[in-house]
């Protein structure tokens, strides 16, 4: 999973940039699977990069899910997110912490467009839901809403894709995706990142999964055991 991050004024910028280079290359809309050999597909490049805050990669391999994750004691009302969910949980997490040392006063809502047509793409709306109910302070407060859209339609997801496309053949090719150390301001990184957008990697692995298995499993325990305590006085 993969996507880029910026303020509303960026991505109307980067928007009508996008368009307009579409239009220069004669392409309705881009697609890196089918058109990452046409001259647009270096030029869009820059384009995200001179004009949106950062980028981000969740890699999940499929085996570690499974084993990592998948396998714990789920059932009942215990159930576990697909590996799409958990991707857009992670990034759902990450995005938060980097934007928070951007947003100094806080004045933050954090809005995601998905794209239409996976069959998971009901998933990052209930996560947003449920943690807008669960009120979790330095969490809930900034949560807005996830919102579908479609690709052939939105120059942020088309990006998003070329994003996704590049990191997955670069790995696939044996060139790692270049790690940027996380909790650092975008601002702190300048001179330090060859782009001006850094692009942040994240690697789901047996620790992160485990994390998110036994924080599941603990606040499902901790909702069992307040439940079966008596009110006071009754």
């Amino acid at each position: 999973m993969a996507g880029y991050t910026a303020r509303v004024n960026q991505w109307n910028r980067f928007d009508l940039k996008w368009r307009k280079a579409l239009k220069k290359h004669g392409l309705e809309y881009f697609h890196a699977k089918e058109h990452w050999q046409l001259p647009f597909a270096v030029n869009a490049v820059k384009i995200p990069d001179d004009n949106l805050l950062f980028g981000f990669v969740a890699k999940l391999r499929e085996d570690d899910y499974k084993k990592f994750y998948r396998a714990g004691p789920w059932g009942g009302k215990a159930q576990p997110d697909s590996m799409y969910g958990l991707c857009f949980r992670y990034c759902l997490s990450f995005v938060l912490q980097q934007t928070l040392l951007e947003v100094q006063n806080r004045d933050l809502v954090l809005n995601f467009v998905v794209e239409e047509g996976h069959p998971n793409q009901g998933a990052p709306g209930e996560i947003l839901s449920q943690l807008k109910r669960k009120n979790i302070s330095g969490v809930s407060e900034f949560l807005g809403s996830a919102a579908t859209g479609e690709k052939k339609k939105s120059p942020g997801l088309q990006a998003a894709d070329g994003l996704a496309f590049g990191a997955w053949h670069m790995e696939h090719g044996n060139v790692p995706l270049g790690i940027v150390a996380p909790d650092v301001p975008v601002s702190d990184l300048q001179g330090k990142s060859q782009l001006k957008a850094p692009i942040f990697r994240c690697d789901i692995d047996e620790r992160e999964l485990r994390v998110f298995q036994n924080g599941y499993f603990a606040h499902v325990d901790f909702r069992r055991q307040f439940g079966r305590k008596k009110p006071e006085g009754g």
